[in-house]
């Protein structure tokens, strides 16, 4: 090998290395749906950080995988509006293990008064949006993670 082609390999390689390890950590996902209007329009992406990391907090963005729910409006995840094509919708925190049920949720709860450990309750920012108030807990293991950024689409 010549000390050019050296030399571009030493350049490009921590470039290519790097993306790598940034796609493990991040994911950039399209929003689909106005459960989250006016805080995230349809088309909008939002960049993801993989894992739940430092502590959620109440207020916050996540993005994970609802669990499957049966009522008399929605049979399955796969048939609600909103749900991504690969099955992860975006919601805000509304509680952590060990607060109090919010009263809008305690029905879908079972009347439990205190989200147990392990699970969370989350909330549409448009009051249309399906959420906590009929699906119930989240389990945590089903965050894929935080919103780090909202990237606006061209309107």
């Amino acid at each position: 090998m010549t000390s050019v082609a050296v030399l571009a390999v030493a350049v490009a390689l921590p470039s290519v290395l790097g993306m790598v390890l940034l796609r493990r950590q991040f994911t950039v996902i399209t929003v689909r749906g106005g459960s989250m209007l006016p805080t995230l329009y349809p088309g909008d992406r939002v960049l993801i950080r993989h894992g739940i990391g430092r502590r959620l907090q109440v207020g916050a963005l996540i993005v994970f995988r609802p669990p499957m729910v049966s009522s008399p409006s929605r049979l399955l995840w796969p048939l609600t509006p909103g749900v991504t094509r690969n099955g992860w919708v975006i919601k805000r925190v509304a509680a952590l293990p060990g607060a109090a049920v919010p009263e809008a949720m305690l029905r879908a709860t079972g009347g439990m008064p205190v989200v147990p450990s392990g699970m969370l309750l989350v909330s549409a920012d448009n009051r249309d949006g399906s959420d906590s108030r009929e699906w119930g807990f989240i389990p945590a293991d089903n965050v894929l993670g935080p919103v780090v950024r909202r990237i606006a689409a061209l309107r």
